[in-house]
């Protein structure tokens, strides 16, 4: 069974921008709470947008950390001081190829949040079936999908070398320029842009 991966994406701090290390508090706790692996890091192309993936085994294992009426204040103390705005938190339970996307220089993250008209999350997962993994794309390490477990979200992870090869293989990859043909038939909103993301707990 796929991990239960916890997404958050928010509005870096100044002091994040400024120094990572001000969420090793926050990452310490869920770590110690029995994560598989804990990333962070900021959006390229805004600056500003934080992104962090939680790898817990199960939902369960992070609810007990959530229902941990000693332990779970401290973590939402200690995190005020990397954002500036509301938490998007859900969890996402990816498949095939995570810890190399993970892992990767850069990560692209998509989030699907709309559909158009008499689309679903079904026509779009049909999409994706386009990118042919046998085929050789320079600078990609893969791609992880899933739909959140609390909403009608998806989100696509892929790992690039440089972002500059996501964009080279959105015309110069016949399964990833397919694939980008329908999915502008069937997502009406999306979220999309690249992380270089740190390691805190490395997943393996």
């Amino acid at each position: 069974m796929a991990p239960a991966v916890e997404v958050l994406i928010a509005p870096s701090s100044e002091a994040y921008r400024k120094d990572p290390s001000v969420l090793n508090p926050v990452l310490e706790i869920v770590k110690q709470a029995g994560s598989l692996g804990v990333y962070h890091g900021l959006e390229v192309e805004d600056k500003t947008t934080l992104y962090a993936f939680i790898v817990w085994e199960k939902l369960e294992d992070h609810q007990a950390l959530i229902n941990d009426q000693t332990i779970y204040p401290k973590l939402g103390e200690h995190i005020k001081a990397s954002v500036s705005g509301p938490l998007d938190m859900f969890h996402v339970s990816f498949e095939p190829n995570l810890a190399s996307v993970l892992d990767a220089p850069f990560t692209s993250v998509t989030q699907v949040k709309a559909f158009q008209a008499g689309k679903t999350g079904q026509d779009f997962v049909a999409a994706l079936s386009e990118i042919n993994e046998a085929e050789v794309v320079k600078g990609n390490h893969g791609a992880a999908y899933g739909k959140a477990i609390e909403k009608d979200t998806y989100v696509l992870l892929t790992g690039w070398d440089d972002p500059a090869d996501h964009e080279n293989a959105k015309t110069g990859s016949d399964g990833i320029r397919k694939f980008i043909g329908l999915a502008r038939e069937v997502v009406s909103e999306l979220r999309a842009g690249h992380v270089k993301l740190s390691a805190y707990q490395k997943y393996e």
